[in-house]
């Protein structure tokens, strides 16, 4: 029985390689097709990391940058999460392998309506089933317990898109007080939220590490491919559109920004979740565009300390 478990979890890899291979090519084709220029490295893209890889160790002498990554999966959409989460795993390996110091911290939570309350269990049994530790050097995936969350009561009956849970895991795992006190401690001092349907580029931590360590900036965003049918630049209406990522409605999206915890927490009106919704004070409202909310009060908030980097480091699945 062990051994058919374990050659079941092998033969899930192997497809979770796969899969990101497709993508990333997929990227690359698209984007040479578009006459975008994507920074790479040295190396392919189709390099990946063992499960236990050198590089994901940063030096202690070193400032390490913080990153929390809140990852909304949905159990309807789990075939794009595996890929997404091994795009994160190779990111670091290749910032880290250039000694850019990176650590990341994944907040791995189900926010489908129906089955959050078993959000760890099931996440527990998805990273076990892709072969991916929960713990590795620099390199933690947090799956919290939403067990006693009353998401109802919290909401009311609007259509929140999941943002009542990606509030509820800013709150109490990414700015909470606790973080180190908890099982296995970390910090944040940078956070993102995607959605679990997502795939990050190689040099997505690469491309921010100028930008953060200028210590300029409160906002760093980045373009991305759309996977939803716009009008292109030739007149046509196609997916994998390149969007120019700004704070706009339409031209943005939730992943396409990584934000300073502490300009965060500065900035009162910054919530995927708005304070006075909380219990379901107004009911029946559509939050389908939250995300740019909350980048503009971000942006209104931080004045002049945003920038948008002018690279494609997001595809949407």
């Amino acid at each position: 029985m062990g051994t058919s478990a374990g050659g079941g979890q092998k033969v899930n890899y192997v497809i979770a390689l796969l899969l990101l291979s497709c993508c990333l090519m997929a990227l690359d084709a698209i984007t040479k097709s578009l006459g975008v220029v994507v920074s790479t490295s040295g190396q392919s893209d189709l390099i990946y990391p063992e499960i236990v890889d050198e590089n994901l160790h940063v030096s202690e002498k070193n400032n390490t940058t913080n990153l929390c990554v809140i990852v909304r999966a949905h159990p309807k959409r789990n075939e794009g999460l595996s890929a997404l989460l091994y795009s994160l795993v190779d990111g670091l390996s290749s910032a880290n392998s250039k000694g850019e110091n990176f650590r990341v911290n994944v907040i791995l939570a189900n926010i489908h309506e129906r089955t959050y309350k078993d959000s760890r269990l099931m996440m527990d049994d998805f990273l076990n089933e892709i072969g991916l530790p929960k713990v590795q050097k620099n390199l933690l995936f947090v799956t919290p317990d939403l067990s006693k969350f009353n998401l109802k009561k919290y909401k009311g009956s609007s259509d929140d898109y999941g943002y009542a849970i990606t509030q509820f895991l800013m709150d109490y795992h990414v700015t909470s007080k606790y973080l180190p006190y908890m099982e296995t401690p970390y910090t944040c001092d940078w956070s993102m939220v995607t959605d679990g349907t997502n795939l990050m580029s190689r040099n997505f931590l690469s491309e921010l590490h100028g930008p953060i360590l200028s210590d300029e900036y409160d906002l760093i965003g980045f373009d991305f491919l759309s996977k939803h049918a716009t009008d292109a630049r030739d007149g046509t209406k196609h997916v994998n559109q390149h969007i120019n990522n700004e704070v706009k409605k339409y031209f943005t999206e939730l992943a396409a920004f990584v934000f300073r915890i502490d300009a965060y927490v500065m900035c009162e009106g910054a919530e995927f979740f708005p304070d006075e919704l909380i219990g379901g004070a107004v009911d029946g409202l559509d939050l389908g565009y939250q995300h740019y909310s909350f980048f503009t009060a971000l942006t209104e908030c931080t004045k002049d300390r945003m920038y948008i980097l002018p690279a494609i480091l997001l595809v949407q699945q």
